[in-house]
């Protein structure tokens, strides 16, 4: 049977009311009209303000479509079947009522199509999760407040072990210095010895809970030149001689050890003689007298292994080794707390290594821990040296041949040989630069001033385009920001070192950072750079430092092929380019659209909850509006950055929308700026008609 055909425009009119939907198509420049009717949600948040032709600017009334234009007209422009999701934003009503709006992108039957909704339900469930996140949050401050009071406590504790140790080893001194006999002589300086070993310990324990309570675990500590495994055994059998002896038990150095060989292993010296320590007491404990406890290290093909022998019981009739755990204790012996095997566990795995313990044949046991050997270091690899903090201008090459810009004798952070340095050039010229900066406005402004100092420039986005085109192409300089993706600033620098380590040769490499006051300077200064520029810099500071690298002082004042523009003092790029319109509007054109696109992708990571992108491109868009001075606008980006870095959601959505208000307001100013100058066209002379010919001839008379 026939069914009869229904007139469907008013039923798809009431579907989309009662889903809450405003649909629209996309005229063209920014100028939309609607579709149906419009649900009363959109008339109540003042967005159905038609224009004289009956169109809506909903870019105007709602500043996140306008940023979402931007994405959207990419997939009308593709005639994409695809739809793009806006993500969730908030609008207050007439009566202070917030409602959430979603709006979404298609290309419907030839037609650029936009729909707005009101996800209110959503909205309502993501508001209860975030509460319950909140609570979460705040349990788990509590719980850290009270971990960090009894790690307060402790810190005291461990502290006020150093009085009387500090006492005894007053009293072993006083007694040293007197004249005794020859074994007193030599108990005494075990006993100093040992008080030493104990408050190194001591100072160990107070720096690692320093560094914890001050969040920056083990930042501060540098790493020790590795140690000698078969010096420690050697020094461990030493200390505890007295101890065996009143046991009636000898300790002793394996006698097939060459101690002359390379025995460097992984780790730091204090620590390998508790490890050492550890198992000879141990053995101690259960050696019976007149037998012998042996030290001994074998060498394994890039590893150490380092055994104690022992000749008490070991582990008769299947019995189960002692455990390497936390406060495990043998049953016969007992032994102290529990913590020494457990101890010499962590340690070892720590190191990249592995411990257990073995029935000897002969009788006894064996206790075995095996460590990798340290890495050799190149003959060309850099010396350290302490960082010169009172000034943020690179120090010239004559100040010392083989120290890099930014340091000086004993002061900057690396040293690097005179011959892996080219030599000073006295005649200046065009520099070719590679400048590796993942912000797109950056990159321009970067091309602009040094274009206009007579330098060529070729810009990548990350750490990996620059090794590549170091393969491809050879520069006299690279312009490294710290910050990007795939690969950073540091690691790309460390790169480049490690292989110049091969070649002999040296790339000059100046960092770019946001940081530099908080430690930035430092750590790529410390990666081999040769000199850092803080952001945002003055003009002048980005010229000397490149080319005080390069060329010798007074360099330019000689060459005739200069560039006849001085360097301008004191300048910020933006004061620097302001006279010329051309090199503006191409930056603020760059910006415009740059920065809208990095606007809704920061929304996007935020809706999301993608802290690691959020905070990536909360720190390119604050890098930025910093060429335009934008002080307000770089704050709100860099406190998004800083809740990115900490996984910090709570009040994120308040911070988003800090920054969208005053980044609208810089739009704002920007398209003024870039108004004003397309109006100013320069008028035309008026054109001089030519005298008549009869005129001409009475002037000739």
């Amino acid at each position: 049977m026939a069914t009869k055909a229904t007139n469907s425009g008013p039923l798809i009119e009431a579907l989309l009311r009662s889903q809450g939907l405003a649909v629209f198509t996309h005229l063209g420049d920014g100028r939309f009209r609607a579709v149906g009717s419009l649900p009363d949600w959109l008339a109540e948040i003042g967005g159905a303000q038609f224009g004289p032709d009956g169109t809506l600017e909903l870019g105007e009334r709602f500043p996140f479509v306008e940023n979402f234009l931007v994405e959207a007209q990419e997939l009308w422009k593709a005639e994409s079947t695809v739809h793009k999701n806006s993500g969730l934003w908030i609008e207050k009503g007439a009566d202070g009522r917030e409602l959430a709006l979603e709006a979404s992108a298609l290309w419907l039957l030839g037609m650029p199509v936009l729909l707005i909704r009101n996800p209110q339900e959503t909205y309502q469930d993501q508001a209860r999760w975030l509460q319950t996140a909140r609570q979460s949050r705040l349990k788990h401050d509590r719980l850290g407040r009270e971990i960090q009071k009894k790690e307060i406590l402790l810190h005291c504790i461990v502290h006020d072990l150093s009085q009387p140790l500090s006492a005894m080893r007053g009293c072993f001194s006083c007694l040293n210095l007197e004249a005794q006999p020859g074994a007193v002589h030599k108990l005494i300086e075990t006993g100093l010895k040992q008080s030493r070993v104990q408050e190194n310990m001591i100072r160990e324990i107070l720096a690692a809970f320093s560094e914890e309570l001050a969040g920056q675990a083990g930042s501060s500590q540098k790493p020790s030149a590795p140690p000698d495994i078969a010096a420690s055994a050697s020094e461990v059998v030493k200390d505890y001689s007295a101890a065996f002896a009143d046991k009636g038990v000898r300790i002793e150095l394996d006698p097939g050890v060459d101690q002359s060989a390379d025995w460097r292993v992984a780790g730091d010296e204090s620590r390998l003689r508790r490890i050492f320590a550890n198992l000879v007491e141990n053995s101690l404990r259960v050696s019976p007298p007149n037998s012998a406890v042996t030290l001994g290290v074998i060498d394994e093909d890039g590893f150490v292994r380092a055994f104690v022998d022992d000749e008490g019981p070991g582990f008769p009739g299947g019995e189960a080794p002692p455990q390497f755990s936390l406060l495990g204790k043998g049953k016969e012996h007992g032994g102290k707390a529990g913590l020494g095997l457990y101890f010499c566990r962590i340690t070892v795995e720590q190191w990249g290594g592995t411990i257990g313990c073995e029935q000897r044949p002969t009788g006894g046991a064996r206790f075995w821990f095996r460590l990798p050997r340290a890495q050799q270091e190149s003959k060309s690899s850099v010396t350290p040296v302490k960082s010169k903090e009172q000034t943020g201008e690179p120090a010239r090459r004559s100040d010392s041949a083989a120290l890099p810009a930014g340091s000086s004798p004993g002061s900057g952070p690396r040293a690097w040989p005179n011959e892996a340095r080219k030599s000073m050039e006295t005649t200046w010229r065009p520099l070719r630069v590679l400048l590796a900066e993942d912000t797109v406005v950056n990159q321009e402004l970067m091309t602009i001033m040094l274009e206009k100092r007579g330098h060529a420039l070729v810009a990548v986005a990350n750490g990996r385009e620059v090794l590549k085109a170091l393969e491809r192409e050879s520069f006299d300089l690279v312009l490294m920001d710290q910050e990007m993706p795939e690969l950073n600033g540091t690691e790309t620098t460390k790169a480049i070192r490690e292989k110049e380590r091969e070649t002999g040769k040296h790339l000059p490499i100046v960092g770019v950072t946001g940081v530099a006051a908080m430690g930035g300077r430092d750590v790529c200064l410390a990666a081999g750079m040769d000199a850092c520029l803080p952001k945002p810099f003055q003009v002048d500071e980005l010229y000397q430092t490149i080319e005080n690298l390069v060329f010798t002082p007074g360099a330019k004042a000689r060459s005739l092929g200069g560039p006849a523009n001085p360097i301008p003092i004191g300048n910020t790029p933006l004061s620097y380019l302001s006279g010329n319109k051309k090199f503006m509007r191409r930056l603020v054109g760059v910006f415009l659209v740059d920065s809208a696109k990095t606007l809704a992708d920061i929304r996007r990571a935020i809706s999301h909850r993608d802290a690691a992108k959020l905070a990536s491109l909360a720190h390119a868009l604050a890098g930025s509006v910093g060429v335009f001075d934008a002080k307000k606008v770089a704050d709100a980006a860099r406190k998004l950055e800083a809740m990115g870095r900490s996984v910090d959601f709570i009040e994120i959505d308040a911070a988003f929308d800090s920054l969208a208000e005053e980044y609208a307001k810089l739009r704002v100013q920007l398209r003024g700026l870039l108004s004003s100058q397309s109006s100013e066209k320069p008028g035309k002379s008026p054109k001089r008609k030519k005298p008549s010919r009869s005129k001409q001839k009475k002037r000739r008379k």
